[in-house]
């Protein structure tokens, strides 16, 4: 696996009665969109981007953990989401967040590696 960082948003999703949730959207959570907003006819991205925002979020939430929430209940309660600037890809927080070790290469893990070519 290359240390490119995701050109998918960081999202921070502030609630009502809720601790405030940061999450990495991923393509599931797009893919989930897509499904959903075909079979209920909802308007596209660009006609609805709260919908849209908001329903990714909550995608996120479900996939992480983060809530159990059925769809309309987080909805209901969601009161802002709202994209996190990328950190910088030289920083602390990029090595942590990307999983690079002190040379700046990836993991050491060979599951998450790319396979040898052959």
């Amino acid at each position: 696996m290359g240390t490119e960082p995701l050109s998918l948003p960081r999202i921070r999703v502030l609630r009502t009665g809720h601790d405030p949730l940061e999450l990495q959207v991923l393509n599931p959570d797009l893919l989930r969109w897509d499904v959903t907003r075909g079979k209920h006819r909802w308007p596209t991205m660009k006609e609805a981007p709260h919908l849209w925002m908001t329903f990714i979020a909550w995608a996120a939430a479900v996939r992480t953990g983060a809530t159990s929430d059925r769809w309309e209940t987080f909805r209901d309660v969601t009161l802002e989401v709202a994209t996190i600037d990328a950190p910088d890809p030289t920083s602390a927080e990029a090595d942590q967040l990307y999983d690079l070790d002190a040379d700046g290469e990836g993991s050491s893990d060979p599951f998450l590696e790319d396979p040898e070519p052959g």
